[in-house]
């Protein structure tokens, strides 16, 4: 086993692989429907019913069989016998006879003998019959058994975190009650003679101890119990409080003392008790006094005491061990491909955490590093976390990178995806030791960088080409693709307020492209894969004949 000490600081990512290898799993436990809100299935689940149980209708009509409407029109309808009714739980006690109806509404299971359901708009009543003035096929507006939810089908895959739609599909598929992964109970400790906690006292130098229950409210957002102790510097009296936690909790966590001066006693501390240290030293900044290792079998991590420090060393390597506890098959926080409004700068000797802001573009979200004299206050107002690899000292503005969403930017959701707003940003899990997603495209007449494609910066020419609120924008009125020939017009002229440009048809009233071409201002950039082709400028040729056509038309006139 590797020894610290000896070997010096280990980079961010052999410390996040170091701690992801050292946990597994919690084992499983039953919870109720009502609780398993954030909590991650133990095993697959297979249905106990089929949902629906029978065959059942899609709509208010009339339960028939195929064949006695297959002629019916509004000029000639058919006359069918009106034998009753069904509704949802209600069922029609009988089987219907050839030259029938029965009336069904929405969810009501299809009685033996019929095979559609015709629409109640299609039908009329009259007395006790029904005149059916359309046709329905075999299966129209049925909704067959097991459609839903097939029995002893997988309706829930191990691993999956359960949120209100997955709940609600292990209630339909026969369950009250479900095993999941337990979640790990942590202890927390601060250690320093200047921290008090709250509602405490406080003396001179002494503060109270917010980190400590900055700690304890990230498990409270993941749903993880947490219990709280601080302890002075003291060696004796930080075994005991070690010792004191140990039976009752899956992870420990220390707070303040981890670092290497007089009265950083943590890790003399757990080496006296005999724990199994990983590392203790990691090239993150903040955070770098982090430390990690194994106590009778216990993870035990020990973050700094500087709130920066110690947030940074929690979120980047605590919680993913905690959430790989808790059974999550990609632990971390979730992440935003976001631009930069500015350049980032850091020490390329190690990786460096960044706390931001994120703002809505007209191509995304764009993440603005934030500034503050306050170090809580800087936490407090963050709305996402940027990290700049070990290796790169600068990233330029304008490069797309994932961001981690912390709490304040999912509540407030700046992004506007949530409102439906303009920002398209696509919501995933953390790449980490990679720095291949950074990307800002060469301009070859500058020799240097250019704004990205999509920046509000960008030339007119390689903005995104769709109007706002479109994601594609429809040919012009009487207009359509024509293949090679570009867009073509049958037998007119071009509409008034309208021009042919190498770049395609423009609306002169209009602030975007009407439809786009493959002139000569999109040869400098590449049609995303998520967008179609975009359609060929009309040739020379299908101009001419545009103008023969509209000559045509004005001497016919």
């Amino acid at each position: 086993m590797r020894d610290a000490a000896d070997e010096g600081p280990i980079s961010y990512e052999q410390a996040l692989a170091l701690t992801l290898g050292a946990v597994e799993p919690l084992p499983s436990e039953p919870v109720p429907l009502a609780e398993l809100g954030g909590r991650v299935a133990a095993a697959d689940v297979p249905a106990r019913v089929d949902v629906p149980p029978a065959d059942v209708s899609l709509k208010d009509g009339y339960a028939v069989q195929s064949a006695d409407v297959r002629a019916a029109t509004g000029a000639c309808p058919v006359r069918l016998r009106l034998l009753g009714a069904a509704a949802a739980g209600r069922p029609f006690a009988g089987e219907l006879p050839p030259g029938s109806a029965i009336r069904v509404l929405s969810g009501a299971c299809i009685p033996p003998g019929a095979d559609a359901v015709l629409a109640e708009e299609f039908a009329r009543v009259d007395g006790d019959a029904l005149l059916a003035v359309a046709d329905a096929a075999a299966g129209r507006n049925v909704l067959a058994r097991g459609t839903d939810v097939a029995l002893s089908s997988v309706v829930i895959a191990k691993g999956t975190l359960l949120g209100p739609a997955q709940i609600g599909l292990v209630a339909a598929a026969g369950f009250t009650r479900l095993d999941v992964v337990r979640r790990p109970r942590v202890g927390l400790i601060a250690i320093g003679d200047e921290v008090v906690a709250p509602g405490g006292e406080l003396r001179e130098g002494q503060v109270y101890a917010s980190n400590l229950v900055t700690l304890a409210a990230w498990c409270a957002h993941f749903g993880l119990q947490a219990c709280m102790a601080v302890v002075g510097d003291e060696s004796a009296a930080i075994e005991r409080q070690l010792l004191e936690d140990w039976p009752s909790c899956d992870v420990i966590l220390t707070c303040g003392g981890a670092w290497r001066g007089e009265r950083d006693l943590i890790a003399g501390a757990l080496a006296r008790l005999g724990w199994r240290k990983l590392y203790h030293h990691v090239r993150l900044g903040p955070g770098k006094a982090a430390g990690f290792g194994l106590w009778r079998e216990v993870p035990v991590f020990c973050l700094p005491g500087g709130p920066p420090s110690s947030q940074a060393a929690f979120l980047q390597l605590a919680l993913p061990a905690l959430l790989r506890l808790a059974g999550y098959r990609r632990p971390g926080l979730p992440t935003l491909v976001a631009e930069l409004a500015e350049d980032l700068s850091g020490e390329a000797g190690w990786t460096q955490v960044v706390e931001g802001l994120l703002a809505p573009t007209a191509t995304g979200v764009s993440f603005q590093p934030r500034k503050a004299r306050s170090r809580l206050q800087s936490m407090a107002g963050a709305q996402a976390l940027a990290m700049i690899p070990e290796g790169t000292a600068r990233i330029p503005r304008g490069a797309f990178l994932p961001v981690q969403l912390l709490p304040a930017a999912l509540a407030g959701d700046p992004s506007g995806m949530a409102a439906g707003g303009p920002a398209r940003g696509r919501v995933r899990r953390p790449i980490r030791g990679r720095q291949d997603h950074l990307s800002r495209a060469p301009d070859p007449r500058a020799g240097g960088s250019r704004p990205a494609r999509g920046s509000p910066e960008a030339p007119r020419a390689h903005q995104p080409i769709r109007r706002a609120g479109q994601r594609h924008v429809p040919p012009l009125p009487g207009w359509r693709a024509g293949g090679r020939r570009g867009l073509q017009r049958a037998g007119g002229h071009l509409p008034p307020g309208r021009r042919l440009s190498g770049v395609g048809v423009r609306d002169r009233a209009a602030t975007g492209w009407a439809g786009p071409g493959a002139g000569r201002g999109l040869q400098a950039g590449r049609i995303p894969e998520d967008r179609d082709p975009p359609a060929r400028a009309p040739s020379r040729a299908a101009l001419r004949a545009a103008r023969a056509a509209g000559a045509r038309d004005r001497r016919t006139v």
